[in-house]
């Protein structure tokens, strides 16, 4: 368990003990001499005197917030030791000058510790422990109440405020181990964008000030409300108790519950709130109520429904509003954030003046149902701020996460579908740049980018020094993904100058598929003799692709025939290979014929041939040669090229099955579950009888492709009959997801993009959700058996690039994972609020904790059986991870 929250709780603990100390006496020496009417004045000298700090120090702050906090405390210490010494008997004056003062670094206090709070922890971890840290400083009102209530009987006053002056300076000397314990002796250590000029002295020239304005304007109004709120409430229970004695209990009274119900809620449901409601939503929920109450006021005037409201406001204003409102700030720099709090705190002085002065004016004009029509007018434009804040504090999170210096993570780029066109070819470049695995990963994407950027980039990479491997498969792409002006290009520079034989022969197959021109035709055509049989292969491929006529076809149907009776096996495996790729039911007989030839490379290619001849005939010659082909492994090659071209009469119909009506949908379902060789019939039999047709559709594109028998038992099974109908148990599902040993999940990676064109989007979020456990569960066994986390690098990149597509933006979503994998536990919080409002909480929760078993291997274990989902896979997760971290 994390110690630090608590070691924090208990300094602001005492801290605020002895503020709340120092407040209560400066208070009562400030009544013996002034009396209460002279407050007023003193709480507006303080609002003058709080925002002129704040402007002048506006221009000043550039350090860190935990600095600003012991300069104040120290300041503070000194001058109560001050008041100690040398104004033993205080006059009026001093009695007003040290409220004052104890008001104004309150304030300042408040704007520190909770800056300091936010530098100390990630956006997902101060959802937990900052309403857990502010809970110690509600038991602090209590017990400091308590407290001061027994040892006035016994002491005077003078050796008290002595006596809390030295918890407040232990506090404060505990406060310079909690900076080193915080993991910086600076306190804080939020990464940070772009650092901002330090002359720079406005706060708009700071990232993040329309968030900042916004949460000025919503702090402006709320203190407006709430000064309103207070004067009403103050009227209603003078004129319910009117003797001293009977309003002073029930202000005893109504303050004990309502504190008693905000530490409740500190400690038990506000980081919940925080967490499962998100920020802003928990932002509004005070606004909201305090404004529909006021309306019931209005209606129904009642000293009842005010005492309500004012309960309402004290309680949803600490416990939600408070906490919610200093997370939000959290997502700031950490230099715009101290500015933007002192421009909160300069507004909301002004609102509190401002209201102060409106009370005065119009005090005694109106009645209670005016006076909370406008107090819910002003929690209703809150509520619409609030509104306001949740787009910014959106758009916030991503200006953050854009500023950040960019770790590209190659694989993420085969998974993006949305990139821009320059972002694109920028991100192809550095990949390109990389080793040969990333240059052919690259390669196999550049259809994605411009035919002119991806053609520029293939030539580079043939005319430059990589691997004849990369140069291979760039030449065969160089067609379909860099157009024919770098194909043909490419092939006047091969005329003068030598290319590897299967450069070459990639290359004419490259040109087979575009209009290469009369030229190069006639220059291919020299190739039908070359010496190296891939490149006279490759060259009677493209000029029958050529051909306009019969004439055109004889010399390379010649070429091809001498190169099908070679006595060199190579060569005939080339003339086989190159009639498969024209994937023409003609040469079926040739192609079939090979399957006998003495030499196995030749039959395997004869086999791939007839796969690529998408015709029952090819199906027919494949399942014929199950029985007399050898080897073994070349005959299950042959059995399941026929069942997969077999397939692809199910493939024709599952595109137009959800097109039908019911019946038709029934009586194709019947004609599938009669197909031979396929699996998948009964199944569908199962998914079209589904009344729900989100589920039906997305479980009919799951279906797509080759059958795993280890998933379709899953979907059978979670397909239950019940009645006459089926229904679609998810919950089965999810524990065969969870449960399995062997690698078929993995099927649902592939399948999973098909979702995204169906009408599934929440079965899309549901399994990303459980290939994410899964990977969780995986490597909680892996570090549970001491066995290296490597093997999860796949899964997690494949998985990693199925969620950034489910995003809006699936190249910023990208980024945004490979900076939470390279820039710290801060920059994963902001990635996880990205994912949050995107994806859903459970599915950025899950990310979060992938990535942070990644950097963390040793967390795998824990974070297993923190994450064990509600219902499905918890007694799978419960056999086999529960363990693991007693294991370690």
């Amino acid at each position: 368990m994390n110690a630090l929250p608590w070691i924090l709780g208990a300094y602001h603990f005492s801290v605020r003990c002895s503020i709340n100390v120092f407040f209560i006496l400066f208070q009562t020496e400030f009544f013996v001499r002034a009396g209460v009417h002279g407050l007023p004045y003193v709480y507006t000298a303080m609002n003058v005197v709080y925002i002129i700090l704040q402007f002048a120090s506006l221009q000043k702050l550039h350090h860190r917030s935990s600095d600003y906090l012991l300069r104040a405390c120290g300041a503070w210490f000194l001058a109560v030791l001050a008041r100690i010494i040398l104004f033993p008997d205080n006059s009026l004056a001093v009695a007003t000058l040290y409220l004052l003062g104890i008001m104004v670094f309150e304030l300042f206090f408040n704007q520190f510790f909770v800056h300091f709070l936010s530098d100390l922890f990630p956006l997902q971890d101060a959802k937990r422990h900052l309403p857990t840290i502010a809970a110690f400083g509600s038991l602090s009102c209590i017990a400091s109440g308590v407290l001061l209530k027994l040892v006035l009987g016994i002491f005077p006053i003078g050796t008290i405020l002595a006596g809390n002056l030295v918890l407040f300076g232990v506090s404060s000397l505990g406060f310079v181990a909690l900076r080193v314990l915080g993991g910086s002796s600076g306190g804080g250590c939020k990464a940070e964008g772009p650092a901002p000029d330090a002359a720079t002295s406005r706060v708009e020239d700071f990232g993040g000030w329309p968030l900042v304005k916004a949460l000025a304007t919503l702090s402006a109004l709320n203190m407006v409300g709430k000064y309103w709120l207070d004067y009403q409430y103050s009227v209603a229970i003078n004129k319910a108790w009117p003797t001293a004695s009977e309003l002073a209990s029930f202000i005893a009274i109504f303050t004990a519950v309502t504190d008693a119900a905000v530490l409740f809620s500190q400690a038990t449901l506000s980081g919940w709130a925080l967490r499962s409601g998100g920020l802003v939503r928990t932002l509004g929920v005070m606004p909201i109520v305090v404004a529909a109450l006021s309306l019931f006021i209005v209606v129904m005037p009642g000293t009842g429904l005010v005492l309500a409201t004012q309960f309402a406001f004290s309680w949803l204003a600490k416990s939600f509003y408070q906490p919610s409102f200093s997370v939000v700030l959290g997502v700031l720099s950490s230099e715009a954030r101290l500015k933007g709090m002192s421009t909160i705190g300069i507004a909301s002085s002004c609102a509190s003046m401002f209201a102060s002065l409106v009370l005065i004016a119009v005090q005694d004009r109106f009645g209670p149902p005016p006076a909370f029509l406008a107090l819910a007018a002003v929690f209703a434009v809150m509520a619409s701020v609030v509104r306001k804040v949740d787009s910014i504090y959106a758009q916030e999170v991503v200006s953050r996460l854009d500023t950040l210096e960019e770790i590209g993570d190659p694989a993420l780029l085969e998974s993006l579908v949305a990139l821009s066109p320059a972002e694109k070819r920028r991100r192809v470049e550095r990949v390109l740049a990389g080793s040969e695995a990333d240059q052919l990963s690259a390669i196999s994407e550049l259809s994605q980018v411009s035919p002119r950027d991806a053609g520029t980039l293939l030539l580079r990479l043939v005319e430059g020094e990589a691997s004849p491997r990369v140069r291979a498969s760039a030449a065969r792409v160089i067609g379909s993904s860099g157009g024919r002006e770098a194909a043909c290009h490419l092939w006047k520079l091969s005329q003068g100058k030598q290319l590897e034989p299967r450069v070459l022969a990639n290359l004419l197959e490259s040109l087979a598929d575009l209009d290469a021109g009369d030229e190069i035709e006639r220059e291919a055509r020299t190739f039908l003799n070359h010496p190296h049989h891939r490149v006279q292969a490759a060259a009677a491929y493209a000029v029958i692709r050529w051909a306009r006529g019969d004439s055109d076809l004889e010399a390379p149907l010649a070429a091809l025939w001498r190169m099908l009776t070679s006595d060199d096996a190579l060569t005939r495996a080339a003339a086989v290979a190159s009639l498969g790729n024209l994937q023409h039911e003609a040469f079926i007989p040739e192609i079939r014929d090979a399957l006998s030839d003495k030499i196995e490379a030749v039959r395997r290619q004869a086999a791939k041939a007839l796969e690529k001849i998408r015709t029952a005939e090819a199906a027919k010659s494949l399942r014929d040669a199950v029985g007399f082909i050898q080897p073994p492994a070349l005959s299950d090659a042959c059995a399941t090229g026929a069942s997969r071209l077999e397939r692809l009469q199910v493939e024709t119909v599952l595109q137009i099955l959800d097109n039908l009506g019911a019946d038709e949908r029934m009586r194709a379902a019947e004609l599938l579950s009669s197909l031979p060789g396929d699996p998948r019939g009964q199944l569908l039999w199962k998914i079209l009888r589904l009344r729900d047709e989100s589920i039906r559709r997305g479980l009919t594109s799951l279906l797509s492709g080759i059958p795993v028998p280890g998933l379709l038992d899953a979907l059978d099974k979670a397909l239950a009959n019940v009645s006459e109908e089926v229904e679609w148990k998810e919950d089965v599902f999810s524990r065969m997801v969870l449960e399995a040993d062997c690698n078929w999940f993995q099927s649902l990676e592939t399948r999973l993009p098909r979702l995204l064109g169906s009408v599934a989007p929440g079965l899309y979020d549901r399994i990303l959700a459980l290939l994410l456990r899964r990977i969780v569960i995986e490597g909680a066994l892996l570090v549970g058996e001491n066995e290296p986390i490597g093997s999860l690098e796949g899964p997690v990149r494949r998985v990693l690039g199925l969620a950034a597509n489910r995003c809006p933006d699936p190249a910023f979503a990208a980024d945004a994972l490979s900076k939470a994998r390279g820039h710290g536990a801060f920059v994963a919080s902001l990635s996880t609020e990205y994912f949050e409002r995107h994806l859903g909480r459970e599915v950025a929760y899950l990310l979060a904790d992938v990535l942070n078993g990644l950097a963390r291997p040793s967390e795998f274990p824990a974070l297993a059986r923190a994450r064990a989902p509600a219902g499905a896979g918890v007694q799978v997760l419960s056999e086999r991870a529960s363990t693991l971290t007693d294991k370690r």
